[in-house]
């Protein structure tokens, strides 16, 4: 048997369903799970664009032995442009989308009914303050936290409204702010109803967060009373999220406090007016503020950000 060269190579057909559209479509492209993954998103992109390249349904020009007149579409035989038979004209092409499922936008993931949601501890939570404190906690108000919370979730696509149904018969921790210890203990539970802070509109999961006016609140009169109040804020938090499955729950990490007594330290000058000195330490007391406060953002911005990435984990 002779072995002879194929003068005229058929290219083959299966790319030919890829027009200039699919392509860019499957080259940009991506799983919703994938954003935020720029290496992944990178080598996905990089990958698809080299496949399609690679079977090109035009891979000869002219001058090219065996090579398709990409004016033609017939083939040169010794740089001579053949004309190709006459063919049926092609059927309407398809719905670019019927042939993209690779880079469809993915829902939003939810956890199955009752799934347990972890808290995560960024910020130690805890904070004692009275008539005498000198080294104050600085704890976080309900609004602002919400203001940080739905701001780091719109920044991932996500929206926290307010509000949301109330859980009718949550296991709330039982709180003792006139208590101090080391906080290792379990709190009791009772039973009650509970509104949460917000919800998650893409999943409709309820968002809690627990702060110093949730601790007075679930506080138990046992007739006792001291002048400073004690606030394990992370641990009213962690009871809350072990009893009470599908609710999200974030809290105040009081990272940071303000040394009064420090600030105090600073004495008038000779020739400092007292109106100028104390407006002097207003500010001092200003800036401390705002450093603890920014400290205590930036750890309930992880807690959130630490439970979006174990939802897409979940999901």
């Amino acid at each position: 048997m002779t072995i002879k060269p194929v003068k005229n190579a058929t290219a083959p057909k299966y790319p030919d369903k890829y027009n200039e559209d699919i392509r860019r479509v499957l080259v940009s492209a991506k799983p919703r799970r994938w954003i935020g993954t720029p290496l992944v998103v990178s080598m996905l992109s990089a990958s698809i664009a080299l496949s399609l390249t690679g079977c090109d349904a035009i891979p000869g020009i002219i001058g090219n032995k065996g090579g398709r007149n990409p004016i033609t579409g017939g083939f040169t035989t010794d740089g001579v442009p053949t004309q190709s038979p006459s063919t049926p004209a092609p059927e309407e092409t398809p719905d670019i989308f019927e042939y993209v499922t690779l880079g469809e936008p993915m829902p939003f993931p939810v956890p199955y009914y009752g799934t347990p949601i972890p808290l995560f501890e960024y910020g130690e939570g805890t904070g004692a303050i009275g008539c005498v404190s000198i080294v104050a906690p600085v704890f976080m108000s309900e609004e602002e936290a919400f203001a940080i919370i739905s701001s780091v979730f719109a920044e991932n696509g996500m929206t926290l409204a307010k509000g949301g149904e109330p859980l009718e018969n949550a296991c709330l921790p039982v709180t003792n702010i006139y208590e101090f210890g080391d906080g290792d203990s379990c709190l009791n539970t009772a039973q009650s109803a509970f509104s949460p802070d917000g919800f998650l509109e893409e999943n409709d999961l309820p968002v809690a967060f627990v702060s110093t006016e949730d601790m007075k609140a679930w506080h138990e009169d046992t007739g006792f009373m001291v002048s400073v109040s004690n606030y394990n804020i992370r641990q009213a938090a962690q009871s809350l999220s072990d009893n009470n499955p599908g609710l999200v729950v974030f809290y105040d990490p009081v990272a940071g406090n303000v040394d009064f007594d420090r600030i105090w330290e600073a004495q008038q000058e000779e020739d400092e007016s007292e109106e100028d000195y104390y407006a002097r330490i207003d500010a001092l007391r200003e800036e401390a503020f705002l450093a603890a406060f920014a400290e205590s953002e930036q750890m309930l911005r992880q807690q959130v950000e630490s439970f979006i990435a174990w939802l897409w984990a979940e999901g």
